[in-house]
């Protein structure tokens, strides 16, 4: 005031008590009222943007704190709730993907941690066929006979194979016993894949009758030598 004169307060400015010569200017993390009444912190879930006024924050973003001038960005690996509550990390079964989101373990996967990046796979000779799963104990085992090989994460009952040289896969879809004197060279091995041992003989792909070419003779020596001229050891 001047030579007994009182102006009004500027917008942004207030003077609560009488017969005071200025005005008081809001702060940044302080909201403008009005002329008469002192500023207020910005409430939760807003920041201060400029003097006086308050912003809210972007989604993605939390202040869970009165008169702050800026709010927090969640991470990856936690989950946004809202914008005036701090972000939680991601729960068993999910994984932080992008800021702020978490998303379900894809099948063949799992994540027995909270705030994860990532969800781990399952073991070889193991598959998950379900999402958003929360243990190792999910992964489905495979049949002793059966095997993933060298592949971890997978799907699928299909996944397992009959395990090579024990075993090949019949029509049926059982795990029979390699003949005896047969190779069954790869996991999961049909009947065609299967091939006769050195010193043995396959008459067609189509029978699992192996003939030990020896088997003619009583000699050792020339059983021996029948095997070799049959199919020799070292043989390709």
């Amino acid at each position: 005031s001047s030579n007994g004169t009182c102006s009004s307060c500027p917008i942004g400015f207030f003077q609560d008590a009488k017969g005071k010569n200025d005005c008081v200017e809001c702060q940044v993390g302080e909201s403008y009222v009005n002329a008469q009444t002192s500023c207020v912190d910005c409430e939760t879930g807003r920041f201060g943007s400029t003097n006086g006024n308050c912003s809210a924050c972007p989604s993605g973003w939390y202040q869970d704190t009165k008169g702050k001038v800026e709010c927090v960005e969640c991470q990856v690996g936690e989950l946004y709730a809202n914008a005036k509550q701090a972000c939680t990390n991601c729960d068993l079964g999910t994984y932080g993907k992008l800021r702020g989101m978490c998303s379900a373990c894809p099948v063949g996967q799992y994540q027995d941690g909270k705030g994860e990046t990532a969800c781990k796979k399952c073991d070889v000779d193991t598959y998950l066929n379900e999402m958003g799963k929360s243990s190792k104990a999910d992964c489905n085992v495979c049949d002793e006979n059966r095997t993933t090989g060298t592949l971890t994460g997978t799907t699928k009952l299909s996944s397992c194979l009959c395990r090579k040289d024990k075993y090949y896969e019949s029509v049926s879809g059982w795990c029979e016993n390699c003949p005896l004197g047969g190779n069954c060279p790869i996991d999961g091995s049909k009947l065609f894949h299967v091939h006769a041992r050195p010193g043995f003989w396959l008459p067609n792909n189509v029978t699992t009758n192996v003939i030990d070419c020896g088997s003619a003779f009583p000699d050792l020596k020339l059983k021996e030598a029948a095997r070799n001229r049959c199919c020799p050891p070292d043989s390709t």
